[in-house]
């Protein structure tokens, strides 16, 4: 399971808390997903091109784009990449990042999946590849409390992770260090299964 890093926090603030991550701490974050064989998920409206110039030689990377003109220039920026339509309504063909299960298609399917959000399961268990994003339900889950001991959101991370038939997580952080304790989060025995009511989760 590949796990590749978001950037939509790199060039504008994003997420519940309203980050943007400093060139410095991207430099730091890049030296850690190289470390740990990280994939990179990008966009042109993310407005990072200029902290990824290059690194499609270096990274596997996701590009997320809605015409030929932002190809064209992603391919400039990057280098190489894997070509990935970001909005499924206009655009037919092609890798594509879904928002609606009734877009989901054979090919590359990058769809929300969490926890929370699992509206995607059946089709994901129908599909030949698909790759996870809002995992941690754009960084709720790291202010939420423990759960029988278990950080919140190493239960969101395992619960993807569990899930077999998805090929790889996008996963956005705030700072390196965060990032290292993201991939370092350790397997937990746990019971997905009994989702709901008091003790909602069971471990096992």
């Amino acid at each position: 399971m590949k796990i590749y890093i978001g950037t939509a926090n790199w060039g504008q603030e994003y997420g519940i808390n309203k980050v943007k991550v400093s060139p410095k701490e991207i430099d730091k974050i890049l030296e850690v997903a190289d470390a740990y064989d990280c994939g990179i998920e990008t966009a042109w409206d993310y407005n990072c091109m200029e902290a990824l110039r290059g690194l499609g030689e270096r990274f596997d990377i996701i590009f997320k784009h809605d015409s030929t003109e932002e190809w064209v220039e992603g391919r400039k920026e990057i280098g190489s990449f894997t070509s990935m339509r970001h909005h499924p309504p206009y655009m037919h063909t092609g890798n594509r990042s879904i928002y609606d299960p009734k877009d989901m298609g054979n090919f590359i399917n990058e769809v929300p999946y969490n926890i929370v959000d699992q509206r995607f399961s059946i089709h994901i268990e129908l599909n030949p590849c698909v790759i996870a994003r809002s995992v941690f339900i754009q960084g709720l889950a790291f202010g939420m409390p423990d759960f029988h001991g278990i950080p919140f959101y190493h239960l969101c991370w395992n619960f993807v992770r569990s899930n077999l038939n998805i090929d790889g997580i996008v996963v956005g952080v705030d700072t390196a260090d965060q990032l290292k304790d993201v991939l370092s989060i350790p397997n937990y025995e746990i019971d997905y299964s009994n989702i709901g009511g008091d003790g909602w989760i069971k471990t096992l």
